[in-house]
């Protein structure tokens, strides 16, 4: 184990920024390319709906805004309804992408379009506008129309996105199917192009492919996964190199072995390891620890908090799953690791640290949301 008792100070008088961007929009020239953007640029052209899904923090939202930039003239409205639970807090979403926006005259125009939902405005201490909406006045599916008929009459020109994020929450809803059925006949009108993001695979290709559901062949479907190893260097390099950093070639597998290329894990890593050498800039194979303590010190009451919440053979499972792998979590080595005797327990528990988001399924296996989570356990010998 090592200490966590290094203190990075900024060299006075620097000016050079961290070039590294991760929990947030990413755009321009912090965007590294990706061969989806051309495809979905074309399809948004077009006004085809799109489904992308794909995980947590892959950089859906970040694709789609990168693709709109790049089309002359288009604006775009995101929405996001991760976690709706009511009619009231989808409607209240929907009111707060409009209020964010800032355009006043827009502000008043969907005001007067959802009058029966008794909608009231006030200026933050920002002077930013701010929707309110009775909940009173939402009392089942039908209420939603005058929201989604503004949003298909105000964006209904051809270079208009309106975009759904986390779209898979609307099966959180009370009478999902009817607020599914509202939306899609209203949505089907439209001129300009809806996307439809998520990050739950099963839950989104339920709603767009299932045979029964109201949206089926709605929308064309494109999964975002991790950007390529060669492209994704050569971007990450050069973001070092233009703040005078050099980074040995051996340190490159190294960083994709743990993050496997997933943009906002691989960017954390090296945000990391750029600060972990604001003295040296140069980072080897011998300096990635460095990185990785910074890390777990900005992390650490995360991990402990995870950590502690689980039941005693849900972190004997996934102590295995750190030691091992999640390929074959019924096996016998697996079972031999855990030291779980019966394999429906194990299957039990890894079923709840799916739900808790600690582990998910990448093509059978079961792996680490969060790689540092990992890398943390197998560190502190839990």
């Amino acid at each position: 184990m090592f200490k966590l008792g290094l203190c990075y100070r900024m060299p006075m008088g620097r000016s050079t920024v961290n070039p590294f961007r991760y929990g947030k929009l990413v755009q321009k020239k912090d965007f590294c390319a990706r061969p989806e953007v051309r495809m979905l640029r074309e399809y948004l052209r077009s006004g085809q709906n799109v489904v992308l899904y794909g995980e947590r923090r892959i950089g859906k939202t970040s694709l789609v805004e990168e693709a709109v930039r790049g089309l002359k003239g288009y604006r775009s409205l995101f929405i996001d309804i991760y976690e709706v639970q009511s009619l009231h807090s989808l409607s209240q979403r929907i009111a707060s992408a409009v209020a964010r926006r800032g355009n006043m005259t827009l502000v008043q125009r969907f005001i007067k379009a959802v009058s029966s939902l008794r909608p009231t405005l006030t200026l933050n201490q920002d002077g930013a506008p701010v929707i309110g909406l009775d909940a009173q006045a939402l009392t089942g599916p039908t209420d939603l129309e005058p929201l989604v008929d503004f949003l298909c009459t105000d964006f209904s020109s051809e270079k208009c996105v309106v975009v759904f994020d986390e779209f898979q929450s609307v099966l959180n809803l009370p009478d999902s199917r009817e607020v599914q059925a509202i939306l899609r006949s209203k949505i089907q009108q439209q001129a300009g192009a809806f996307v439809f993001l998520g990050s739950i695979r099963q839950e989104m290709r339920l709603l767009f492919t299932g045979h029964d559901s109201p949206f089926k062949d709605s929308a064309v479907l494109m999964e975002i996964g991790y950007l390529p190893w060669e492209s994704f260097q050569v971007f990450l390099n050069k973001r070092f190199a233009e703040t005078g950093y050099k980074v040995d070639e051996a340190v490159w597998p190294e960083i994709f072995s743990v993050t496997k290329g997933h943009p906002n894990e691989t960017q954390k890593l090296c945000s990391a390891l750029w600060m972990a050498h604001l003295d040296s800039k140069s980072i080897t194979l011998e300096s990635l620890r460095e990185g990785y303590e910074l890390i777990f010190s900005m992390q650490r009451a995360q991990f402990e908090r995870d950590w502690g919440a689980l039941t005693g053979k849900q972190q004997q499972v996934l102590r295995a799953v750190a030691e091992i792998g999640g390929a074959h979590v019924t096996s016998a080595q697996f079972l031999r690791t855990s030291g779980i005797t019966h394999a429906p327990t194990v299957r039990r528990c890894v079923d709840r640290l799916n739900d808790l988001d600690i582990l998910i399924a990448r093509d059978s296996e079961q792996c680490f949301t969060d790689p540092f989570f990992r890398l943390w356990l197998l560190d502190r010998g839990y």
